[in-house]
């Protein structure tokens, strides 16, 4: 129960003092110097509508995304140092910069720049609603009553009003991707500790939302949008169940749904070689462990969930997701470092990612189809890392900026064809590259222990190409691609392989 813990003063005393949690005090003061004491800046008129003026999100959102880091690393510094009063004076002046924000959405999510709409409800809107709601719930009397009724007073008119207004329809009510677990868990959490009644008359909603983002996954488990996003919108699904879980004293456990557990067991499979992880999509080539959450899974589900664990892990993102850091520290067990498996192979059906790794390096490669969640153009893709970094690279995510997300999103290197290790067909100088669009997709695929195959012709829906077979054959040691094209009579073709150093 993550309250019980969280209320614990034994428990944070021995955050103070283990060496256990010795990693997390150290994120937390170099947070609270950098981040906490941050300036409190206006977040002005000017920066807030640079997004609708041409795309720009970092110059507002660096700003934004200081302050709820800040706000962490003051609140959960206050736990751990309660006799410091310094964290708690600090506390109260971020909380009430963030009561005095115009609105808790940021602006590449806002539902208009021509009328005032200070309570859309996003991602951050409700996360911010999360943090505040369970801030006072923890530090309680510790804070003073002016920002407690400030929390309250906002949370109502910012969160709670809104979302219980069923003449208003926000598009993730029904998101089969990361949007829906987050925002509802947050706005659940919000109502579970603000206004429990309205919680229980909500619940159908909120659990017709929550079967949208589990149906966003396959069978399989695998989340297609990469490691990232699995610790974004499971992590939160994942907190929802254990609040839910304990809100509703048992009789609801959403930790017995078969698919659950399915996807808990993804994350172990996306880390290749040490640091490195599978990136397809927008992905990261690299990530730390979020031993909190892998250590809960773990617990919940035996050894089908590795308790992944690294001693210099952030537990604070970039974004400062209160609930996803704070119970990286309160989860979090003395399992000590793990050792995985020297082989293991695995292959998901749905998503048709077929992963293998040895001691030695790790390889990844996918079929699928190219209108995946946060898709790339990428069919064919592979990854080959070793000594924890990639080699041949996926290059992942890039920029996050108004066209990244519109029609010019297939002219980014990172989301094109081009950028990927996949073939590219010339009639003359006219190259032909894989298309977006559901259709676009890999046939015949096949997997086994040590072989995937598949043909991808049809992602580049062009009646000249005609066979366009990609196999893999795989051992302890070696790794064979056999390329086997069908081409009309004048097209000639070109393999591309992404590389992040010049090979030797």
């Amino acid at each position: 129960m993550f309250l019980e813990r969280a209320k614990n003063e034994a428990f944070w005393q021995n955050v103070k003092t283990s060496d256990n949690y010795r990693f997390i005090r150290e994120e937390l003061l170099a947070l609270w110097e950098k981040d906490s004491l941050a300036a409190l800046e206006v977040l002005s008129y000017s920066d807030f509508i640079l997004f609708n003026v041409n795309g720009n999100r970092s110059v507002y959102e660096a700003k934004y995304f200081t302050r709820r880091r800040g706000l962490n690393a003051a609140a959960i510094l206050s736990l751990i140092y309660p006799e410091n009063q310094e964290y708690i004076n600090r506390l109260h002046d971020i909380i009430f910069a963030i009561c005095d924000e115009y609105t808790w959405s940021v602006p590449a999510h806002q539902a208009t720049f021509e009328a005032e709409c200070t309570d859309h409800l996003d991602l951050f809107a409700t996360e911010t609603g999360f943090a505040l709601a369970e801030i006072d719930e923890l530090l309680g009397d510790r804070l003073s009553p002016l920002v407690r009724d400030r929390i309250d007073k906002n949370l109502h008119r910012r969160i709670i009003t809104p979302y219980m207004d069923e003449k208003r329809d926000f598009w993730w009510y029904r998101s089969e991707n990361n949007w829906s677990a987050v925002c509802m868990c947050s706005v659940a959490a919000v109502l579970m500790y603000r206004a429990p009644e309205l919680f229980y008359r909500a619940k159908p909603r909120i659990d017709a939302t929550m079967d949208y983002f589990l149906s966003g996954f396959g069978e399989d488990g695998y989340c297609l949008e990469g490691i990232g996003y699995w610790r974004y919108g499971f992590g939160f699904y994942t907190v929802y169940a254990d609040m839910v879980r304990d809100f509703t004293q048992g009789k609801e456990n959403p930790f017995k749904l078969p698919k659950f557990k399915k996807i808990a067991t993804f994350y172990q499979k996306v880390f290749l070689h040490g640091h490195a992880t599978i990136s397809f999509s927008d992905g990261s080539r690299s990530a730390k462990t979020s031993a909190g959450l892998s250590h809960y899974l773990h617990k919940e589900y035996g050894d089908e969930v590795l308790p992944l664990r690294d001693d210099d892990a952030r537990s604070c993102d970039n974004c400062g997701r209160w609930c996803l850091h704070i119970r990286d520290i309160v989860w979090l067990q003395d399992y000590g470092q793990i050792t995985p498996p020297a082989r293991s192979v695995y292959y998901g059906e749905d998503a048709q990612w077929f992963i293998f790794k040895t001691e030695r390096f790790g390889f990844a490669a996918k079929a699928g189809y190219n209108e995946e969640p946060h898709n790339h153009n990428d069919i064919g893709q592979f990854i080959l890392a070793m000594d924890e970094r990639q080699i041949f690279a996926d290059l992942g995510a890039g920029v996050y900026e108004k066209a990244y997300f519109r029609a010019e999103r297939y002219t980014y290197l990172v989301c094109a064809s081009f950028g990927h290790s996949v073939p590219i067909f010339y009639d003359g100088e006219q190259a032909l590259y894989q298309k977006n669009g559901a259709q676009y997709k890999a046939t015949g695929v096949y997997a086994d222990d040590h072989r995937f195959a598949f043909d991808m012709a049809g992602a580049y829906s062009d009646e000249r190409v005609s066979c366009v077979q990609r196999e893999f054959t795989l051992s302890d040691d070696t790794i064979v691609l056999h390329d086997s094209f069908v081409l009309a009579d004048g097209l000639s073709a070109e393999e591309r392989f992404i590389l992040l150093e010049e090979p030797t």
